[in-house]
C-alpha cells in the first residue's frame, strides 16, 4: 500500500524516550556530526530499520546529494550519492510524506520512482523537508521484507523530520556561510588585504580582519577607528568613507600613502546589510606599493622622468601656456647597439647617464626630458623663434661632441633627433611625440649629430597612410590581398616539407604592394587582425581543396600578430574557423615573432597552451633578432625554431656566425625542437646548415614566395629538384 500524506506532526503516540534522547544528545554534544549520527543510530536501532538516509538539495535546486546515511549491521549502504531534480519534481512532492508498505506496488510513473529504486528497499517512508524552500528528503527504509507502517512509526518519524528541518539543515546552511567566511579570510590573507568594518552611524569598529589584528593586536571592537588605529582625535584626511560633506559615501575608492601602515594603499568602502537589519561599512585596504614601484615616475638608470610621467607633465605645461611656442624633440644615439655589444653594456650605461645629465643641465623653466627606453630621449623645449630652436639643438649637438672628446674618445657619438612643433591648434602630446619619432626615423646612417623638423613631406607620408587606411577594408572585401606561399625545404631529402603563407596587396590597375608598405600600419591600427583571418581562411580553403582532391599535403605556417595575443576572442575564432573547414590542426603551424615573447609572456603562454591543446604546432619566427631568446626557450612549449636571416648578413659566413648558429641548432636538437633557417640565398649557407643538422631552410636560393596556383604545380610535380 502507498499513501501520500501531509507532513504535519500529530503528538499522539510519540515516543517520549525518543524526545528525551534528542534533548540529551543536544545538551551533551556541540559536534553536529556526533549529534546526527547518534540520533540516526538511536532511531534505526529502536525501530528495527535497515537504513536512514538524509538527502540535501543544492542551492540551485537542481540536484539532491546524500549527506548522511545510517544502515544496520546486516544491510549494505545505499547507492544513492546524488541525483538530478527539476522544478516540476519539487512542485510534485511539496510537503509530502510518501508511505510505501511494499515497493512492488509502487507506481513506476511516480516522479520519485528513479530515486527510491536506488534504495533497494521493500518498504520505506519518505519525508520532504522544507525550510522556507525545499531542502531535501529524510528516508526511513526496510530492505528485508514489506512492512505495514503504523501510526506510531509515522508520527515519530515525522517528529524526526521536523527536527531535521529546523535544526540540522539550518546547521548546513550555517556551515555554507562558515565555508564562505573561511574562503574570504584566506583571500584577505593571501592578497595582503587589510579589512575592518565600522558602524554606519559612527566610526566604532564592528569587525577587524586578521591582517590588521597582527599589526594592531591591542585594538578592540567598539573603539573609534581613527583613535585606536591612527592615534588621532579626528577622522583621517584620506578616510575612505567620507565625502566633502562628511557623510557616509558608498563605493568611494582612494589611493594614498598610509604612514601608519607604512605603505601605499588603495582603499574602498562597501555597505553591508546584516541579517539583524544592522548596516555596517566594510573598509578594505590593499597594498599597492609594488604596483606604484612598477610605474614610478623615474627612470632607474638615468633619474630622468619615465615616458608616462613626461606625458602627464607635458600636457599640463602645454595647457597652461597656450600662447607660448613648444617643440618635442625625439633623440637617440646612432648605432648605440654597436656600442653596447662591442664596447660593453657598462660603457653604454655610463654614456646614457652622461647624455641624460647633459640634457637635464640645459633645461629651463617649463621644459622636460625623459628616457624612453634604451638610448631614446624625448625633450619638451620652449622657444621664441625657429632660429632660436635650431640654435638650441645645435648647442646640444656641440655639447655631445665635447662629451665624446672628453670622456668617450674611442666612441663616435651621433645624436639623431626628430622635431615636431606644437601649434595653437595642435597641443596633442602623443601626436607630437609620434611626429618627432617619424622624423627621427627618416635620418639614417649619419656619422655625426643631426636633426630634422617634421615637414610637409612627412605629412604627405602620413596622408598616404591615411589613404591606405581608407582603402584597406574595401580591399579586403574585394579580395585585393593575395596569399603567396614560400616553400620550406627539408635539407635531408631536398623536398618541400611545408610553406609559409605571406600576403601581397594587388590593387586594380596598380603594381603589387609589398607587405612592408602596409603591414606595420595595419599592426599599428589593429586591422592586421582582420587581414590575418582573411589569410587564415584562404589557406584553410586551399588545404580543404587539397584534401578533397587527395593531393599531396604539406603543413602551412601562418603568422600570428602580437595583437592577437591581447584578444581573448582569438582562440575561439581560430578554432571555429578550422572546424568550419574540418581540417586537422597538424596541418597548421603558427609563427610568433621572437619580440612578442618579451611583451606579455604569461598571456602568450596561456594562448599557446590553449591552442596546443587543439593540436596546433608553434614556431618562434625571427629567432636571434632579440637579445634574450635563449632564456625563454626552456619555458616555451614550441615545436619549431626559425633562425633569423640576420645570422647570414653576407654571402660568406664568418667563423663567429658559424659557432653561434651551430650552438643554437645543437641546443634546439637537445630540446627536441626542429630548426629552420630563413633568408638562405647561397649554396655555401645551405651546405653549412646541412652539415650542422639544421632540419629545413627557406629562401630565394630555392624559391621566392609564389601564388598558390604556382605552388600547387610545384608540389604536384614529380620532377622538381631542390
Amino acid at each position: 500500500m502507498i499513501n501520500i500524506l501531509t507532513n504535519s506532526t500529530n503528538n499522539f503516540g510519540l515516543n517520549k524516550n525518543l524526545t528525551n534522547y534528542i534533548v540529551s544528545v543536544l545538551s551533551e554534544s556541540n559536534d553536529n556530526n556526533t549529534i546526527i549520527n547518534s540520533i540516526l543510530s538511536y532511531i534505526g536501532d529502536n525501530f528495527n530499520l535497515d537504513k536512514i538516509i538524509l538527502l540535501r538539495s543544492n542551492r540551485e535546486l537542481t540536484a539532491l546529494n546524500s549527506i548522511y546515511e545510517w544502515h544496520s549491521k546486516t544491510s549494505e549502504p545505499s547507492k544513492i550519492k546524488s541525483c538530478d531534480i527539476s522544478k516540476n519534481f519539487i512542485q510534485s512532492i511539496k510537503h509530502q510524506v510518501i508511505v510505501c508498505d511494499d515497493f512492488k506496488n509502487f507506481d513506476k510513473n511516480n516522479i520519485l520512482y528513479p530515486l527510491v529504486k536506488k534504495l533497494h528497499s521493500q518498504s520505506f517512508i519518505c519525508f520532504s523537508l522544507y525550510n522556507t524552500y525545499f531542502t531535501g528528503f529524510l528516508i526511513f527504509s526496510l530492505t528485508s521484507a514489506p512492512h505495514k507502517w503504523n501510526e506510531n512509526e509515522i508520527n515519530n518519524f515525522s517528529l524526526i523530520s521536523k527536527f531535521f528541518e529546523n535544526y540540522i539543515l539550518k546547521f548546513y546552511k550555517n556551515s555554507d556561510y562558515e565555508k564562505e567566511i573561511k574562503i574570504a579570510t584566506s583571500i584577505t590573507k593571501s592578497q595582503n588585504l587589510y579589512t575592518y568594518a565600522l558602524n554606519s552611524n559612527s566610526y566604532e569598529l564592528e569587525f577587524i580582519g586578521e591582517n590588521l589584528k597582527q599589526l594592531f593586536p591591542s585594538v578592540k571592537l567598539g573603539e573609534l577607528c581613527y583613535k585606536t588605529l591612527k592615534t588621532r582625535n579626528s577622522p583621517c584626511e584620506n578616510c575612505p568613507i567620507l565625502n566633502e560633506n562628511s557623510n557616509i559615501h558608498d563605493n568611494k575608492s582612494n589611493e594614498y600613502f598610509d604612514p601608519y601602515l607604512n605603505m601605499w594603499v588603495s582603499s574602498i568602502v562597501s555597505k553591508i546589510n546584516l541579517s539583524n537589519n544592522k548596516n555596517i561599512r566594510l573598509i578594505c585596504l590593499s597594498n599597492i606599493g609594488n604596483f606604484i614601484e612598477r610605474i614610478k615616475s623615474k627612470d632607474s638608470l638615468t633619474g630622468l622622468l619615465s615616458l608616462s610621467k613626461f606625458q602627464d607633465k607635458a600636457i599640463k605645461i602645454l595647457d597652461s601656456n597656450v600662447f607660448d611656442n613648444f617643440a618635442i624633440v625625439f633623440s637617440d644615439i646612432n648605432k648605440f647597439k654597436y656600442i653596447n655589444e662591442n664596447i660593453g653594456y657598462s660603457t653604454g650605461n655610463i654614456l646614457l647617464t652622461e647624455v641624460a645629465r647633459l640634457f637635464s643641465s640645459n633645461l629651463t623653466e617649463d621644459e622636460l626630458v625623459c628616457r624612453n627606453g634604451d638610448d631614446k630621449f624625448i625633450l619638451l623645449i620652449k622657444y621664441n623663434t625657429i632660429t632660436d630652436l635650431r640654435n638650441r639643438i645645435d648647442s646640444l649637438n656641440e655639447q655631445i661632441l665635447t662629451l665624446q672628446n672628453n670622456k668617450f674618445k674611442n666612441i663616435n657619438i651621433a645624436l639623431i633627433s626628430g622635431i615636431s612643433l606644437a601649434s595653437t591648434n595642435n597641443r596633442d602630446v602623443i601626436q607630437l611625440i609620434d611626429r618627432a619619432n617619424i622624423t627621427r626615423k627618416t635620418l639614417k646612417n649619419s656619422h655625426k649629430s643631426t636633426y630634422s623638423v617634421y615637414s610637409c613631406e612627412l605629412h604627405s607620408k602620413i596622408t598616404k597612410e591615411k589613404s591606405i587606411e581608407y582603402k584597406m577594408r574595401s580591399a579586403l572585401i574585394n579580395k585585393e590581398f593575395i596569399v603567396y606561399l614560400q616553400p620550406k625545404i627539408d635539407l635531408s631529402t631536398r623536398q618541400i616539407s611545408g610553406a609559409e603563407a605571406l600576403v601581397r596587396w594587388l590593387p586594380p590597375d596598380e603594381n603589387l604592394i609589398p607587405p612592408k608598405d602596409f603591414i606595420p600600419l595595419f599592426e599599428k591600427n589593429g586591422f592586421v587582425v582582420e587581414l590575418d583571418f582573411y589569410v587564415y581562411e584562404e589557406v584553410f580553403k586551399v588545404l580543404r581543396k587539397w584534401l578533397d582532391e587527395k593531393k599531396c599535403l604539406v603543413p602551412i605556417s601562418l603568422n600570428v600578430s602580437r595583437i592577437h595575443l591581447r584578444d581573448y576572442n582569438f582562440v575561439p575564432r581560430l578554432t571555429s574557423l578550422i572546424n568550419k573547414y574540418n581540417l586537422p590542426t597538424d596541418l597548421i603551424e603558427l609563427e610568433i615573432t621572437e619580440s612578442t615573447f618579451f611583451e606579455n609572456i604569461n598571456q602568450l603562454l596561456k594562448v599557446i597552451s590553449e591552442l596546443k591543446h587543439y593540436g596546433f604546432t608553434f614556431s618562434i619566427d625571427d629567432f636571434g633578432s632579440g637579445y634574450s631568446s635563449l632564456n625563454i626557450l626552456k619555458d616555451l612549449p614550441i615545436d619549431v625554431l626559425k633562425l633569423d636571416k640576420g645570422f647570414f648578413p653576407r654571402d660568406n659566413i664568418s667563423k663567429k656566425e658559424k659557432i653561434i648558429v651551430s650552438t643554437i641548432v645543437d641546443m634546439a636538437k637537445k630540446l627536441d625542437i626542429r630548426v629552420i633557417s630563413e633568408g638562405i640565398e647561397t649554396i655555401e649557407q645551405c651546405d653549412f646548415l646541412t652539415n650542422i643538422g639544421c632540419d629545413m631552410v627557406q629562401g630565394y636560393l630555392f624559391a621566392k614566395p609564389m601564388p598558390i596556383s604556382e605552388f600547387e604545380k610545384i608540389v604536384s610535380s614529380s620532377n622538381y629538384d631542390f
